[in-house]
């Protein structure tokens, strides 16, 4: 014998076991057979619609923007990626001693203008015992490189100026 469910599509019938349920009405509060609204029900409070519950306000404004981090990282790529270069040359190579006569000019370019130095080295080496022509080239872009490169800097330490 298969036992029957209550489903949506067909109540189970009521057995005479258990008394058959009183309707109900919508929450008025009148359920009672007198109809007098006695009810010992808790009357039903709409409860306000809530939002899902998250660690974020709703409209956050980035401490920082993408701009200024990748400004940052350029920036320090640049303070860091010539100055080793350099000082790679300085310790394995023999250029920077072959293109500059003292250490005057190697220190000042080595602290402000990096890219410019290691360039003018380079060109010094490549063919002959100075720089000349088309050499000059890469040399002006270098110094392009650390003018933007000292800019950049300015502009973010000193960001209202």
């Amino acid at each position: 014998m298969r036992a029957s469910y209550p489903t949506a599509y067909a109540p189970m019938p009521a057995t005479s076991d258990h008394p058959p349920a009183r309707p109900s009405s919508p929450g008025r509060g009148d359920d009672t057979p007198d109809g007098d609204g006695d009810d010992d029900r808790m009357p039903t409070v709409p409860t306000p619609a809530t939002k899902p519950m998250t660690s974020y306000p709703d409209h956050v404004e980035p401490a920082v923007s993408d701009g200024v981090v990748w400004s940052w990282f350029i920036f320090l790529n640049w303070l860091i990626w010539p100055r080793g270069v350099f000082l790679m040359f300085w310790i394995f190579g023999s250029e920077l001693g072959r293109a500059f006569d003292g250490w005057v000019v190697p220190l000042l370019g080595f602290l402000i203008v990096p890219c410019t130095t290691v360039t003018y080295a380079i060109m010094w080496g490549t063919s002959s015992d100075r720089v000349s022509g088309v050499e000059w080239v890469p040399v002006a872009i270098a110094f392009l490189l650390d003018v933007w490169g000292l800019a950049v800097g300015r502009r973010l330490l000193h960001p209202g100026r």
